[in-house]
């Protein structure tokens, strides 16, 4: 018991660094079989660092509680067969054993606890490890994935300025997701007018003044215009976008315009709003 007690920690240990590890890496993995009953890891999917992160820190607070009630239960079951062991002294050695390993993987485990809660009470949390929380720029600026990466369409604005288009790594992987879903060689092909083109957050945008504090400078949404505007494609690019976890604020209705509108076009963010011009997922 000891040592498997041991191994769970050893593994969670290493899970934790592998979490670390992936939060700087923009890459964006594709499972061919996808985990079954776990939402957002299904075959075809795109997960990236921030959900391998969230899953490894849900499985370590799950860990936690299961190997302290296993314990308690080990020894709640040697003190019994002690009691009733009738005095044979081998029964009664090996009832002392079992409770010992599991006051032994009590301490371990407590103290595994108290030294993950001393170097950062934030990793016992279900977080995005990404390294949000960091505010040093150097750490912020691994936080964002670059678009271009990702073969994602940018405007004439982007190209013609040879700039990059960044966003966070969540947005990051759903407009990827997106990108997979309508890069058909058909109807809705669009392409992106406003992002992030700085790493370092607050970032610089293709609109650099327009509508300042909002999301287009955290990197948690873009604009998105469609190459042939018909209602049919509209209602194609939201029905696919919904489906990637993205929320869309409808600028192709003229009501929903503000005065910062730059023309028709969709506001793609990962958080949705209120009122009637907003879809959400």
């Amino acid at each position: 018991m000891k040592k498997n007690l041991i191994n769970l920690f050893v593994f969670a240990f290493l899970g934790i660094i592998i979490a670390f590890s992936a939060a700087a890496d923009t890459t964006c993995y594709t499972f061919e079989v996808g985990i079954p009953f776990i939402k957002g890891f299904g075959a075809g999917e795109c997960v990236g660092p921030a959900k391998l992160s969230t899953m490894i820190v849900k499985f370590i607070e799950i860990l936690f509680p299961l190997a302290g009630i296993l314990a308690f239960v080990m020894i709640v079951v040697a003190g019994f067969e002690y009691a009733t062991s009738g005095g044979d002294t081998n029964k009664q050695k090996d009832a002392q054993d079992r409770i010992a390993n599991a006051i032994i993987g009590l301490v371990l485990l407590f103290a595994f606890w108290v030294i993950l809660n001393t170097i950062n009470p934030d990793i016992l949390k279900i977080q995005d490890l990404s390294l949000k929380s960091v505010t040093s720029p150097a750490i912020k600026q691994a936080n964002m994935t670059k678009l271009n990466d990702f073969s994602i369409p940018l405007s004439y604005e982007f190209l013609s300025k040879g700039y990059s288009a960044y966003a966070t790594f969540d947005l990051g992987d759903k407009l990827q997701a997106l990108f997979t879903k309508t890069n058909k060689g058909t109807d809705p092909k669009w392409y992106i007018t406003e992002a992030c083109i700085t790493q370092t957050l607050p970032c610089e945008t293709t609109y650099n003044g327009h509508e300042i504090g909002s999301c287009h400078y955290d990197g948690t949404c873009v604009d998105i215009v469609l190459t042939n505007a018909t209602d049919d494609n509209k209602q194609k690019f939201i029905d696919m976008a919904k489906s990637a976890g993205l929320s869309i604020y409808n600028e192709y209705d003229e009501k929903c315009w503000t005065a910062g509108t730059t023309g028709g076009h969709f506001h793609v963010a990962l958080t949705c709003g209120s009122g009637s011009c907003w879809i959400c997922p």
